[in-house]
């Protein structure tokens, strides 16, 4: 399944990323939502896993 991970602290981002990987899914990364957004409109998407403790700002996804 191929995910979307939204998550501004590099280090969680890329252990998340990692953990997700190594269980057989395909995982775009994005620091910001601006990033989440260019990648939406580019994919079609299984699941989103994004951090809930981002600046809030509203996701036209």
């Amino acid at each position: 399944m191929r995910l979307l991970l939204l998550e501004d602290q590099t280090d969680l981002r890329e252990a998340v990323a990692g953990r997700l990987r190594a269980s057989g899914h395909a995982v775009d990364e994005a620091c910001d939502l601006a990033e989440a957004e260019s990648f939406v409109q580019s994919y079609a998407y299984g699941a989103f896993v994004f951090d809930r403790t981002l600046p809030r700002r509203r996701f036209a996804g």
